[in-house]
Order: structure tokens, then C-alpha cells, then sequence
């Protein structure tokens, strides 16, 4: 398996931080999509654990937007095929996002699945 260098690893978090799709990442880097995909992952996963519960610690937030993003998973789920209607995880998708209006920094979300 091909190992990426930190230099390679820089360049797609780079393209995604300036608000570059998945795609147009793929076409400026010439990396896989999948590639892609596994490094803003593990990017994200290291920065939760890392920044995300070490620096996020009384802040001076002082007016808070609040807004909540509605998306499926599989399909809507008034259409859910009769086969996949005890499946886990289809269906509607609710993501809340509340974002310090003055610095637009995002010190909570929360995502929900109806069951």
C-alpha cells in the first residue's frame, strides 16, 4: 500500500481548507477520490481529538447561531423499500450546527437519525 508524505497529505488539506469539493480536489491534487476521502477523514478525526477537546474550553462566544441541516441516507424515508425497513441508519439525517456569529467558529454540532 502507497504511503502518503506529509507534503502530498498538505496539499489535499490545503485544496479542501480553501473550499475545494472532493472532486475538484481529486482533478488539482491527481489523487484518488477514495485517497482523498481516507485523508480529510483521518485529518478530521485527528483535529476532534486533538483540537477540538483540548482548545475548545471557555469560550467567549457571545452571540450563537443555531441552524439545523436536513439531508437522507439511502433515500428519504417515506420511501424506504419494505426490505430495508428495519435497517439502522436510512433514511432522514438531521444535522444542528451552532456557530459563533462574530468569528464563525463552530464549537458544537450534533447529528440525529429518527429510529
Amino acid at each position: 500500500m502507497n504511503q502518503l508524505n506529509i507534503q502530498e497529505r498538505a496539499r489535499i488539506i490545503a485544496c479542501l481548507v480553501e473550499g475545494c469539493s472532493l472532486r475538484s480536489t481529486v482533478r488539482l491534487t491527481g489523487f484518488a477520490k477514495r485517497t482523498v476521502s481516507r485523508v480529510m477523514v483521518e485529518n478530521g478525526q485527528g483535529l476532534r481529538l486533538s483540537t477540538m477537546t483540548s482548545l475548545m474550553r471557555n469560550l467567549t462566544c457571545k452571540v450563537i447561531q443555531v441552524d439545523e441541516i436536513w439531508n437522507f441516507t439511502y433515500c428519504k424515508t417515506g420511501h424506504i423499500p419494505p426490505h430495508l425497513k428495519d435497517v439502522k441508519g436510512i433514511g432522514d439525517t438531521w444535522t444542528w450546527i451552532a456557530i459563533d456569529a462574530n468569528t464563525k467558529l463552530i464549537p458544537s454540532w450534533a447529528r440525529w437519525r429518527p429510529q
